[in-house]
């Protein structure tokens, strides 16, 4: 269950950020970004637990997170207001080839 609310809460947060396509209002931008750097958070806990359980779980956790890599390498992640949030995400995805 929590798999698929934490799955489903990012790629929706993912969703919203792509249909603005690097634009929209720069505030609403930033608290998606926002909430998208916390699902990575949690899209990687997700990870540790799951490399020992279901593969086809991890498969969803893990493709969802080089979905939401493709989109950061698109759209760069610029002007974070919680840096250190932004870093540890961008580091989750550097780390997801």
């Amino acid at each position: 269950m929590e798999m698929s609310i934490v799955v489903t809460n990012a790629q929706m947060t993912w969703s919203e950020l792509l249909v603005l396509n690097g634009g929209g209002r720069p505030v609403k931008r930033e608290e998606l970004e926002t909430s998208l750097d916390r699902s990575i958070l949690a899209l990687s806990k997700l990870v540790g637990r799951l490399k020992k359980a279901k593969k086809a779980d991890l498969k969803i956790v893990r493709d969802t997170l080089r979905s939401i890599r493709d989109y950061r390498l698109r759209f760069p992640r610029s002007n974070a207001t919680n840096h250190e949030l932004s870093e540890q995400a961008q580091q989750i995805l550097d780390e997801s080839h």
